[in-house]
């Protein structure tokens, strides 16, 4: 698999997944369209080829730029928006749903936009899982997404940050609560408890602009990787951006000029 992140955060998140059938599938639509037309003429991928665009939750930064495609190849675990019609799919808890060569699971994360889902995607033998926008990690789903290949994980907040910070006191409660979002302590030890063997790559996402920086986020991975293993796993670790295109996984050869996606910044 390729994984193209386009953009992490609150102004807006955004998923490219392919594969070596040339299939891609988009996690969220958040970013504008014009970034994302970019991208895929820079890569010579035209936007009807995307097989389907799955959808996290119905928060604005997820969700914003969902008339991008059609609604036959949407997928969401929420009610219809005023603007989409009857052909989106709709997605329940521990759905498995087959997409060109992907199969896609879903299971359900706690955070306040109800119902909130995540995803793990399979395809050759290659599992990634996604986990965003939640308060914890339920250790029931802890079999299914153990030992993922590539693992892209919410680091949204540096709990000094956070609580010093000029926000309200309510939203500072609701982003510390079980259904808010996940500091970067609480995602580097759930890591630890799911990486193994077969892990390639970790992609840290959705780190907050106000209350998080890429070098405590960074910093505060390895520390807790180093306390439970007294060294740290050689596992490739990014930091996605807001406004910057990350990458991970293996270089699929019809993907043009991939190798300089990370250079450029909206």
């Amino acid at each position: 698999m390729k994984i193209i992140n386009l953009g992490s955060g609150s102004k807006g998140n955004c998923t490219l997944i392919f594969n070596k059938y040339e299939e891609c599938i988009v996690i969220d639509c958040g970013i504008a369209k014009k970034h994302l037309s970019k991208l895929l003429d820079k890569i010579n991928y035209d936007l009807d080829e995307i097989l389907a665009v799955l959808y996290t939750h119905n928060h604005s930064d997820h969700f914003s730029q969902h008339k991008i495609f059609p609604s036959n190849k949407t997928y969401q675990p929420f009610k219809l928006a005023p603007d989409q019609t009857e052909e989106v799919h709709m997605i329940e808890n521990s759905a498995v749903i087959e997409i060109g060569h992907f199969q896609i699971r879903s299971f359900y994360v706690n955070h306040d936009a109800l119902p909130t889902i995540n995803f793990i995607v399979e395809c050759d033998d290659e599992k990634l899982t996604l986990i965003t926008d939640t308060g914890f990690v339920q250790e029931e789903v802890f079999p299914l997404i153990k030992n993922s290949d590539y693992y892209l994980f919410e680091s949204n907040y540096d709990e000094a940050m956070l609580l010093d910070s000029q926000r309200e006191y309510t939203l500072k409660r609701r982003i510390l609560s079980d259904i808010g979002h996940l500091s970067n302590t609480q995602c580097a030890v759930y890591l630890s408890k799911l990486i193994g063997d077969k892990t390639k790559q970790i992609m840290l996402i959705h780190l907050s602009e106000e209350c998080n920086t890429k070098d405590l986020a960074s910093a505060t991975y390895y520390k807790v990787m180093k306390e439970i293993f007294d060294e740290v796993p050689n596992i490739k670790m990014k930091l996605a951006n807001q406004r910057k295109i990350t990458t991970l996984g293996e270089d699929l050869n019809y993907l043009q000029n991939q190798n300089n996606l990370e250079d450029e910044q909206y």
